[in-house]
């Protein structure tokens, strides 16, 4: 059985929304970096970019912000029969 380590704010690692892999966080406080866009509506925005894939998840307020679709899901299964793909 594969285990799976399901995202958590301020984790060292988890596996990653975006690639799939556990790897290692690095969190970016956006305070530090942009004073005027570290908050919004009152809630902190943080970032976590996984050292894997490079790619970036998005935190406000300590909850994950759902990652953008990526277009890459086949919407019917290749063993479906070609008449019920019309649906």
């Amino acid at each position: 059985m594969v285990h799976h380590t399901p995202p958590r704010f301020q984790a060292a690692a988890f596996n990653c929304p975006l690639c799939g892999t556990y790897s290692k966080q690095i969190w970016l406080n956006m305070q530090r970096h942009y004073p005027t866009r570290a908050v919004i509506g009152g809630k902190e925005l943080r970032i976590a970019q996984c050292t894997s894939c490079n790619k970036m998840t998005f935190w406000l307020d300590g909850k994950m912000l759902p990652p953008p679709a990526s277009g890459s899901a086949s919407f019917h299964n290749p063993d479906q029969p070609d008449e019920s793909k019309q649906d």
